[in-house]
């Protein structure tokens, strides 16, 4: 067992032992130690729990400036283009937490091919988190060796009172110059070996001078300074090798230079030679091509590029059958020499094409060799696709290029594809009782009532509906149209996806016989053509809820407990208690055939009346529908005064104006604008030349305009048939008034 023993210490014990370790422990602190390193002495630095820093870098590349203003020389894209003089701007940022003042940035670069001057810019002062640009650009001029995505690194040195910092950025180049061979003009012949002819063409035996059309295809400017054309061939000899071209704007833009060449008089004719041409811009770098030149060459064409343009239709962007296009072009000479006074037809001998515009031979102007010439056809190039056109059918045009300097005709075929065409379904198909006519207006399908039709259909298809006729009809005996023979309407047009309801229109009121019997199913066929001559037809039936009332034949349904009824009291009772009476000596007159002719009588009476409340209600609609079309009228002519006016006055001011202004001042619609043009041509001393309107005397104008706007003034609409009539001159015995008379009613 263990056994543990309590150490009892007094207090004056406990302090001795104390001191006593206490004091050896000194000691021993105080033995060297031969493996401790010699004690330095160090300063002591405070520590500044409030110490802040501010640091600088660059936050981004605000604005790159490359237009034509101040240093800057580009194409004003706000993009670096190989070639170009930019302005840039950048924007510092303190991520520190202690402002930065008198703040300078250095910029530098490696890139050998970048030129910077002003290269330290001010950024003034920097607050901690915010940032700051630079006072002035730093400007950069990028030399035209540079390709598209080449990123050229820079570095900027940001110094300030509180220190220096450093950062890097990149810029890459979007865009760079092409320049290469374009075409050429024969500008000048003279004498050779041959005599020259002067015919715009490179032949045997003359001296010329032409120029060398170079065009910049790319997306940054051509910085032009010399070309340089060289050639190895026994018939050809250079006599000014060197031309000099300027600036070019990228993107299609063009620039010439003259060159001189002497032929041989033995050189064959179409001999073909193929020149080297280099080209030296701004900084000293060559960009190499070539071209070939044929003696006594001829032009060629060839379609390089066609838009069609929706004039008039649904605007899906898809040719649709009964749509009106437009057709712009670009033609280019392919061939060897140049095309004089060139002119290109549009044609198509496919019956389903018709053209708006007769007119359709535009001038394309001198087409020199490699040139391509683009005319907009808005006007006179607008084809009109049929309505019977079908779907996804294919139409075949052409075009046909006369110049005179081959004296020949050029063919090029296109075809365009018709996409979709009209389609139609029916919605709805609804009878609606006609109170008028009708005494009890219940609500049933009975016998004797007249009613009317409403329907909705829709156009499913994918083209627009032109010409839209609905005919309802029924070969049923017993059903009776109030207008036997005009019992369809001409709705016109209606949109592709669109629906139209038609209520109730009167051409469509009918009367079911009084002889229907009740269940008696009525058959009624809705046909549905337009301008393609295709037929819709749908089916609906109706079924006679109640019988005929009278006792003509044989009741049926609610009908046979009051008819029947009256007939037994009429016909059985009756005579039975008159042959009664007679047998007592007491006769009694109930002459039923008096009573019976009396109620026909009274049947035929309200017939008529009917008939005569129908036939005044037609002849209202007719006057209501007759005055206005006489406002209708009234008003066209006063808005086509109103129009010729405001024409007269705008080509006051200028003798050649624009087509779309001269629309957009009167209102109109370009289409609405090019009907009334071709109506005021016929009397109007005006022309129309691709997009304008141009008059040669504006006197002669003025005076016709206010010739035809007092013509006008003496028009206006007969009270009896709605057309225009005149004045004859003659006036009334009795009211001394003006005697007007229209020419087609003689009223």
């Amino acid at each position: 067992m263990l056994h543990y023993t309590k150490l009892h210490l007094s207090k004056k014990c406990f302090l001795t032992l104390f001191f006593t370790l206490s004091f050896l422990m000194l000691l021993f602190s105080l033995l060297p130690n031969s493996n401790a390193s010699p004690i330095e002495q160090s300063k002591i630095i405070p520590v500044n729990t409030n110490s802040k820093t501010p640091n600088l870098v660059v936050s981004q590349v605000y604005e790159i400036n490359d237009d034509y203003i101040g240093a800057s020389y580009g194409d004003d894209d706000n993009l670096v283009d190989a070639g170009e003089t930019i302005e840039l701007r950048l924007e510092l940022q303190n991520t520190g937490d202690e402002a930065v003042t008198n703040v300078f940035g250095n910029l530098t670069t490696s890139n050998p091919f970048v030129s910077l001057s002003s290269f330290n810019q001010s950024y003034l002062q920097i607050n901690p988190g915010e940032t700051a640009l630079s006072i002035s650009y730093y400007l950069l001029e990028f030399d035209s060796i540079f390709n598209v995505s080449d990123v050229i690194t820079f570095s900027l040195e940001m110094t300030a009172t509180e220190g220096t910092w450093f950062d890097t950025f990149q810029l890459t180049i979007m865009g760079i110059p092409e320049p290469s061979y374009y075409g050429y003009e024969v500008t000048n012949e003279l004498n050779g070996d041959l005599n020259a002819d002067n015919d715009g063409v490179i032949d045997p035996g003359e001296n010329i001078q032409f120029t060398i059309y170079i065009v910049n295809n790319g997306d940054a400017i051509y910085f032009g300074d010399e070309g340089y054309i060289s050639v190895s061939d026994p018939f050809i000899a250079i006599t000014d090798d060197t031309g000099y071209y300027a600036t070019i704007d990228g993107n299609g833009d063009t620039d010439y230079s003259y060159f001189g060449l002497s032929i041989s008089g033995a050189c064959p004719l179409g001999y073909s030679v193929i020149f080297n041409l280099s080209l030296v811009d701004d900084f000293g770098n060559f960009m190499n091509s070539s071209f070939e030149l044929v003696v006594s060459g001829y032009p060629e064409f060839a379609l390089e590029e066609i838009t069609y343009v929706e004039y008039e239709g649904d605007e899906d962007l898809f040719m649709d059958a009964g749509e009106v296009w437009s057709i712009d072009v670009t033609i280019r000479n392919i061939g060897d020499a140049i095309a004089s006074n060139t002119y290109v037809r549009l044609n198509s001998d496919e019956p389903l094409i018709d053209f708006y515009y007769s007119g359709r031979n535009l001038s394309f102007g001198d087409m020199y060799a490699g040139f391509a010439v683009s005319k907009v056809g808005s006007y006179d190039w607008r084809i009109i696709i049929s309505d019977q056109a079908s779907d996804n059918q294919f139409l075949d045009l052409y075009f046909t290029i006369y110049d005179e300097t081959s004296l020949s005709t050029n063919i090029i075929n296109i075809t365009i594809q018709v996409t979709g065409t009209a389609d139609y379904d029916l919605l709805n198909f609804s009878i609606v009782e006609d109170c008028y006519y009708t005494e009890d207006c219940d609500g049933l399908i009975s016998a004797g009532e007249s009613f009317g039709i409403n329907i909705t259909f829709l156009n499913s298809g994918e083209a627009d509906g032109n010409g839209i006729l609905i005919l309802i009809y029924s070969d049923d005996n017993l059903v009776d149209f109030y207008y036997d023979e005009h019992y369809y309407i001409d709705h016109g047009s209606l949109g592709a996806g669109q629906s139209d309801w038609i209520y109730s229109n009167y051409y469509w009121d009918f009367t079911i016989s009084e002889k229907a019997k009740a269940g008696h199913v009525i058959n009624f066929t809705i046909l549905i053509t337009d301008n393609s001559l295709r037929e819709w037809s749908f089916s609906k039936t109706i079924i006679v809820d109640d019988g005929p009332n009278t006792f003509y034949f044989t009741p049926t349904g609610k009908a046979f407990i009051y008819g029947g009824s009256i007939a037994f009291i009429l016909f059985c009772v009756f005579p039975f208690i008159q042959s009664q009476l007679k047998k007592r000596g007491k006769p009694v007159s109930l002459n039923i055939g008096d009573w019976w002719e009396d109620k026909k009588d009274k049947i035929k009476d309200k017939r008529e009346e009917r008939n005569r409340i129908r036939s005044q209600k037609h002849l209202e609609r007719q006057a209501v529908k007759q005055q206005e079309e006489r406002e209708r009228i009234a008003r066209i002519s006063a808005n086509e005064k109103r129009m010729l006016e405001k024409f007269e006055s705008i080509l006051k001011m200028s003798d050649s104006v624009n087509i779309d202004d001269v629309a957009k001042s009167l209102g109109l619609k370009e289409a609405q604008l090019f009907e009334l043009l071709i109506q005021w041509q016929e009397i109007l001393p005006f022309k129309v030349d691709g997009d304008m309107i141009e008059v040669d005397d504006t006197v002669d104008f003025t005076k016709s305009v206010q010739e035809t706007i007092a013509e006008m003034t003496k028009y206006y609409s007969c009270y009896h048939c709605g057309f225009p009539i005149e004045r004859s001159g003659e006036t009334c015995p009795d009211c001394k008034n003006a005697i007007d008379r229209c020419a087609v009613c003689k009223l």
